[in-house]
């Protein structure tokens, strides 16, 4: 699928000069939920979303109005909560609670394909790939008797993911509005400073994490 994606978007602008080739850059940005499962997940009873956020710019190139290929550059923040309720004596519940709090540089590679001929709104299909390099990485953790942070400094998380979406553009003569829900799909790390609920190193695990995010952006043709 990865290299799909990339055959098409580089053969796209090898083909460009041949082509009625439009341009148009912007910026975008938006929030949404994050979420993270892991080989320690069944440990905990809910998987709870933390929320998200980013923004950056973009760069399009449009064949025909019909075909689009896209490269942006992102600050992303990832993450979630593993969170457990157990019951106690007296009919209590106590709880224990771990997050990710990841931050990421993105260079999504797009390829998207547009949707009828309205000369106002112009939706589109994507898909594309996102090599991610994290530029920070935070756990949290809590229970009925303490919490705190743990910085993750032996982290391995540069990956590329995979994303999809739904975009709608809404043309102002030469600018556009635009509307974007976009899935983010997995991306792999892993940790040799993981803590569990009370703080106690738990060695080295493996984790995913996962999302989706509603962006709004402005974009003008060069």
């Amino acid at each position: 699928m990865k290299r799909f994606i990339l055959l098409i978007f580089f053969s796209g602008i090898v083909l460009a000069d041949s082509l009625d080739v439009i341009t148009i850059a912007g910026v975008k940005g938006g929030g949404g939920l994050g979420f993270f499962s892991s080989n320690i997940s069944k440990a905990y009873k809910e998987e709870k979303a933390r929320p998200v956020y980013d923004g950056g710019i973009f760069i399009s190139r449009e064949y025909y109005q019909q075909l689009a290929l896209s490269l942006e550059l992102l600050v992303r923040s990832r993450g979630g909560i593993h969170r457990s309720v157990y019951p106690v004596v007296d009919g209590r519940e106590e709880f224990t609670e771990t997050g990710l709090e990841l931050l990421y540089v993105e260079l999504p590679i797009i390829v998207k394909l547009r949707m009828g001929e309205s000369p106002v709104y112009s939706p589109s299909l994507y898909a594309g790939i996102s090599p991610a390099f994290n530029i920070s990485a935070t756990q949290t953790y809590s229970d009925e008797a303490s919490s705190g942070e743990n910085n993750l400094d032996h982290l391995d998380s540069n990956d590329t993911g995979v994303i999809f979406g739904f975009e709608i553009w809404k043309r102002l003569g030469k600018n556009n509005i635009l509307l974007d829900l976009r899935l983010n799909s997995s991306l792999n790390l892993h940790t040799v400073d993981y803590l569990d609920a009370s703080g106690n190193r738990r060695g080295e695990y493996q984790f995913t994490t996962y999302g989706f995010n509603i962006h709004i952006g402005y974009a003008f043709t060069l």
